[in-house]
């Protein structure tokens, strides 16, 4: 955790998880892509809202992962997909 939290050698607050870092060295990964509209859907939850921020629980993640029968590994990148509906 000091890696990430602590300060640098000029005192300043580290920002490795930045996307400047990614900039620099670039980012190589297995992409994982979550539809979760659709599985809202499958649900029969209502959609997420576009124009709100809305947190998504983990075991929403998770769930819709189960439903596609998508296992995670170390070093996989996150990607939320699908379509945009209206409220």
């Amino acid at each position: 955790m000091r890696d990430i939290h602590d300060e640098d050698e000029e005192g300043k607050r580290k920002s490795v998880l930045g996307i400047q870092a990614w900039s620099q060295f670039g980012i190589v990964g297995r992409g994982i892509l979550l539809d979760l509209p659709r599985w809202r859907e499958s649900q029969n939850l209502p959609p997420y809202n576009p124009f709100t921020a809305t947190p998504i629980p983990l075991s929403d993640l998770l769930s819709c992962l189960s439903h596609q029968n998508t296992a995670p590994r170390f070093g996989d990148i996150l990607l939320r997909t699908g379509f945009i509906q209206d409220p």
